[in-house]
This record gives structure tokens, C-alpha cells and sequence, in this order.
């Protein structure tokens, strides 16, 4: 594959072969999306879900973190409890939220 780099906005720009119609005429260049079965999109949903989990976790554990190094140097500050890793419930919880917003046509 062929990757250029666009100087003004430093942005990798990646160009992919396309496939090539014999009834093109002129030969150009093609744009072929695959649209994503509804497995494939409720992997998505989950996977963002996750996503965003695990970054509320380790926000919260810097904070911890933060938080812990602060009373240990003797300053006068509240730790915080210490996080627990998002269980796979708690995930499901996220992902059907953004399953819920998608489906929603108000918004």
C-alpha cells in the first residue's frame, strides 16, 4: 500500500488499490464500501462500549493514583477509593445505552 504524508495538516493519508470494473471506460478508480452485517455493528456497539469503560477506569485510577502519592508526601488531601475494573455487566449496560441512542430517530 501506498502512504503519503500531507505536509499542512500532518495527516497520514492511506491509498488503498481499488478494484477495477472492465466497463469503465476510462479506467478510473473506484470506491467499493462493504456495509457491515448487524453482528458486525453490535461488535461495534460493545467494543465502545468497553472503550469507553476502560478509559472512566484509568481516569479514575490516576486520580487514585494522584491522590495517594499527595498523602503520602504528607498533604492534606481525601484518597480517593480505589477503582475496580468495569465488569462485562456493567459494559452491556454501556453498550445498550448506545444501542438505545442509536436506534432512537428523535435525535
Amino acid at each position: 500500500m501506498d502512504e503519503r504524508r500531507l505536509s499542512k495538516s500532518k495527516v497520514w493519508v492511506q491509498i488503498l488499490p481499488l478494484a477495477f470494473d472492465p466497463s469503465d471506460i476510462t479506467h478510473k478508480r473506484r470506491i467499493i464500501m462493504k456495509s457491515k452485517n448487524p453482528y458486525e455493528l453490535r461488535f461495534e456497539m460493545f467494543r465502545e462500549a468497553q472503550k469507553r469503560a476502560e478509559q472512566k477506569y484509568f481516569e479514575d485510577m490516576s486520580d487514585y493514583r494522584t491522590t495517594y502519592q499527595l498523602a503520602q508526601e504528607g498533604r492534606n488531601v481525601e484518597i480517593l477509593p480505589k477503582p475496580i475494573y468495569p465488569e462485562l455487566e456493567n459494559v452491556f449496560s454501556e453498550a445498550y445505552k448506545i444501542k438505545q441512542f442509536v436506534e432512537n430517530k428523535e435525535h
